[in-house]
């Protein structure tokens, strides 16, 4: 709601009206809407955002024993840069190879860690794609801290603790792993799922409705004149709520982190058992679950679950060894 300037002369009553309007005030400083004083940083202690006040936690992603592919990070545009760990049990020098960028084809036989990218045609778009890479005997494993999106999220089952996907060999060996609180395309899809503002408790968000597309000029059927006064225009503005459907709305877009990459059988454990809440509580305290997967800590189930899971994506149980 826009900003109100109130004045009230000496000796007026306060009646319920005016009251209204200084509450309403309130609302619209607190939202920044049209009118309301700017908060000046020297009000906020002299820095607006300190490492305690961001809402971040961490995804990791593995890969094993001769295994490679190509992965989304967790974070996408809102991650830091990723660590990186090896466990190597070989007498190898060359443990694995991390390389950063969009998907394409890297060269096998390049010695260390020089690579050859090669482009592999058309646009893809802007993506946080790395490439991983692990020796016989290796796991090469990437931490990122990320900047959450909008959890929690439910596939139609239950809130989600944790997600956990996993490539398997044919031997039901996991190959790669992927843990992360958010989905893979929370943050690597074209939709943006953090909400502007609360009301009542309910997230929203402001999204563009634009009458004149792009793809309108690229075929004449309209000017770059009139695409940029539809751009300039404040009703283009729609507010929407940010429900699980918008949360998930990029799930067939990215269904699971190695979309694009022949993966082989792709899993995704249980995403509202009891483990997945015992795995999170883990992650959080900083354990490396990729290790507990890997190391067969974990058992994976071969078998479909009743279960909601992106398509392509088998959900089986999970449990102790």
């Amino acid at each position: 709601m826009p900003w109100t300037d109130l004045s009230f002369p000496f000796g007026s009553i306060l009646t319920s009206s005016k009251m209204t309007q200084l509450d309403d005030n309130f609302e619209a400083l607190a939202n920044g809407d049209s009118g309301a004083p700017a908060v000046q940083q020297a009000a906020m202690g002299g820095s607006a955002v300190g490492q305690n006040e961001l809402k971040t936690t961490t995804g990791t992603s593995s890969v094993s024993n001769g295994s490679a592919t190509h992965v989304l990070l967790p974070g996408g545009q809102y991650g830091f840069m990723a660590q990186g760990r090896v466990q190597d049990n070989s007498s190898s020098t060359t443990h694995g190879r991390v390389v950063y960028g969009p998907q394409g084809v890297y060269d096998e036989s390049a010695v260390g860690w020089e690579e050859r990218l090669v482009n592999s045609g058309g646009d893809t778009g802007y993506e946080a794609r790395v490439y991983l890479s692990a020796r016989s005997e290796s796991t090469v494993t990437l931490r990122q801290r990320y900047v959450q999106a909008s959890p929690p999220y439910d596939l139609g089952n239950g809130e989600v603790p944790l997600f956990v996907f996993l490539t398997l060999g044919r031997d039901g060996e996991v190959r790669a792993a992927w843990v992360a609180e958010d989905p893979p395309w929370a943050n690597n899809g074209p939709t943006d799922i953090r909400p502007d503002h609360w009301r009542g408790g309910r997230p929203f968000k402001w999204v563009p409705r634009p009458v004149v597309t792009r793809e309108d000029v690229l075929a004449g059927r309209a000017s770059v004149r009139e695409l940029r006064e539809d751009r300039a225009r404040a009703d283009v503005l729609e507010e929407v709520e940010v429900t699980q459907v918008l949360k998930n709305l990029d799930m067939l877009r990215v269904p699971h982190p190695w979309v694009g990459h022949e993966a082989g059988t792709v899993v995704l454990l249980d995403p509202v058992s009891h483990l997945m809440e015992e795995l999170r509580t883990l992650h959080r305290q900083g354990e490396d679950v990729t290790d507990l997967l890997h190391d067969g800590l974990v058992r994976v189930g071969q078998e479909s679950l009743d279960a909601h899971a992106p398509a392509g994506v088998l959900p089986v149980r999970g449990s102790w060894k």
